[in-house]
């Protein structure tokens, strides 16, 4: 009868930690599926971070660029205006010689 008995709780025992493993790996498979989810969800914010950084580069080179277009703009004009001041001087300097 002892070992009838002995027999019973081995088999209870084992059927206990079978089932205590289909639970820890029913949690696994929940705790992978959480996991998966999070990896997803910073791949997302990444993604979403990567193009925040890019269009505020975008912005700031086309800042850059105004600001080089304006002094190109302010120095083609003061070429174009030393350039007239030249030719008049020219000019002028031509109309006096041929006074004399």
């Amino acid at each position: 009868a002892t070992h009838q008995e002995e027999l019973k709780k081995k088999t209870s025992a084992l059927s206990e930690t079978r089932q205590q493993l289909e639970k820890a790996e029913q949690e696994r498979g929940t705790l992978q599926a959480s996991l998966d989810k999070l990896s997803q969800e910073g791949q997302k914010q990444q993604a979403e971070l990567d193009k925040k950084k890019a269009q505020e580069e975008k912005e700031a080179l086309t800042k850059e660029m105004a600001t080089v277009k304006e002094a190109l703009s302010k120095a083609s004009k003061a070429l174009k205006e030393s350039h007239t001041q030249l030719e008049t001087e020219k000019k002028s300097s031509k109309a006096t010689l041929e006074e004399k």
